[in-house]
C-alpha cells in the first residue's frame, strides 16, 4: 500500500503539480492532476498505528500506571527513531541542492532550515524545506495523540478521539481534515476484530468530512482510497504484493523526503537543455529512487536499529512494525490472522 501511495505521489508531483508551478512546455504522456498518495499514506498510517497501539496495550496490565506511561514513551520514541535521522539527512540534502541549483518559489532560508529540525516548522511560522513535509507535521501530531492515549491507559479511545476531531473539523473548528484518513484506517483495523455498531457512522463521518465542499469526482476517489485500504486489510491483493511495490513501500519514507524538490531541479535542468519532458520526468524518477535507496539503507535503517538498541527498544514486540516493509506485511496479513484468531473457539 505504501508503494502504491508513493507512486501516486511521485507521478502527481512530476506531472500535474510541476505543471501548476512551472509549466510543462508540451503535454506529457501521463498527467496526474490530483495527489491522492498522501491520502492513502494517512489511511495506512491510521491502520498500522491502531494495530501497534493495540499490540502494545495487550502487553500491559490494566492497573499498571507506570507500565502504561512506559508504553506511551516507547511508542513515541520508536516513531521518532525511525523518522528523525532520515529526515535530518534528507531535508539537509534537499536544502543544499536547492540552495546550489536554485528553485524559484521553493527556496527556504537558513532560519527556516534550522526550524525544520523540529519537524514542525509550519506550526512555528517557518517555511518547510520541501512542500511535501506538511504531511510529516500532521503525522507527528497523530503519533503524539496515540502516544498520549497509550500513556494514559486509554488505547481504545484512539478512534473515538479521532472521530471527535473529525466532527470538530466539520463544524468549522480549525483542525486538520487529515484526521479523517487516520480514522478510516483505525476503524478498518478495529473492525477486523469484530464490527461494532459505531464503526459505520464513524466511517460515514470521515467520508463526509473528506468530501465536504469537494466535487463528486473527489468523493468517488476518496471512496476508492478507503475501499483499497479496506480490501488490503482483509486479504492479500496480488497486484499490491508484487516485489516492485513492496520494495517501493520499504523506501517510501525516504522517497517522500527527497523526491519533490530534487526532482523539480532535475526536470527544470532537462528543459533548459532542450530535452523531452517525459525523459526529464523519467530521469527524475530514477534519481529519486537511487537517492531514497541510499537514504534508507545507509541512514534510516542503521540509525533506527542503533537508536532502538541504545534506548532499550531493540525488540519491537509481536505485531509492532518498526519499518515500512514490516508495515506493508502487517497490513496485508495481520488483520486476517487476527480475525482467524477471533473465530477460534476458546478452550
Amino acid at each position: 500500500m505504501r508503494g502504491l501511495a508513493i507512486v501516486l505521489s511521485v507521478l502527481y508531483h512530476y506531472t500535474g503539480r510541476f505543471g501548476e508551478i512551472y509549466g510543462h512546455p508540451a503535454p506529457l504522456v501521463l498527467n496526474v492532476p490530483e495527489g491522492y498518495g498522501s491520502d492513502l499514506f494517512f489511511a495506512v498510517s491510521g491502520y498500522v498505528t491502531a494495530m501497534t497501539v493495540s499490540s502494545a496495550a495487550a502487553r500491559v496490565g490494566l492497573s499498571e500506571v507506570a507500565a502504561w506511561a512506559r508504553a506511551g514513551r516507547r511508542f513515541l520514541l520508536a516513531r521518532l527513531f525511525r523518522l528523525y535521522p532520515a529526515f535530518v539527512v534528507g531535508s539537509m540534502t534537499t536544502f543544499t541542492v536547492v540552495r546550489i541549483f536554485r528553485l524559484p518559489g521553493r527556496e527556504a532560508g537558513v532560519r527556516d532550515a534550522m526550524a525544520n529540525f523540529t519537524m514542525l516548522p509550519g506550526h512555528l511560522g517557518f517555511r518547510q524545506i520541501d512542500g511535501a513535509y506538511w504531511s510529516l507535521e500532521v503525522q507527528f501530531i497523530f503519533f503524539a495523540i496515540a502516544a498520549l492515549l497509550l500513556a494514559l491507559g486509554r488505547p481504545r479511545a484512539l478512534s473515538p478521539v479521532l472521530a471527535l476531531l473529525v466532527g470538530l473539523h466539520l463544524v468549522g473548528v480549525v483542525v486538520t481534515d487529515q484526521f479523517a484518513h487516520f480514522l478510516i484506517g483505525a476503524i478498518f483495523f478495529e473492525s477486523s476484530r469484530g464490527w461494532r455498531f459505531w464503526h459505520g457512522p464513524a466511517l460515514g463521518l470521515a467520508l463526509l468530512d473528506l468530501c465536504h465542499g469537494g466535487s463528486p469526482v473527489k468523493a468517488v476517489l476518496m471512496g476508492a482510497v478507503a475501499l483499497t485500504v479496506f480490501a488490503a486489510s482483509r486479504r492479500a491483493i496480488p497486484g499490491l504484493c508484487n516485489p516492485v511495490l513492496m520494495y517501493l513501500g520499504g523506501i517510501s519514507y525516504a522517497v517522500y523526503l527527497t523526491h519533490q524538490n530534487l526532482g523539480y531541479v532535475i526536470i527544470r535542468a532537462g528543459y533548459r537543455l532542450g530535452w523531452n519532458g517525459n525523459i526529464c520526468a523519467l530521469i527524475a524518477v530514477v534519481a529519486s529512487l537511487l537517492v531514497a535507496t541510499a537514504l534508507t539503507y545507509l541512514v534510516e535503517r542503521p540509525a533506527n536499529r542503533w537508536l532502538r538498541a541504545r534506548f532499550g527498544l531493540a525488540t519491537a514486540g509481536p505485531g509492532t512494525p518498526s519499518t515500512p516493509g514490516q508495515s506493508e506485511r502487517a497490513l496485508t496479513a495481520k488483520a486476517p490472522a487476527a480475525d482467524a484468531a477471533r473465530r477460534k473457539p476458546v478452550t
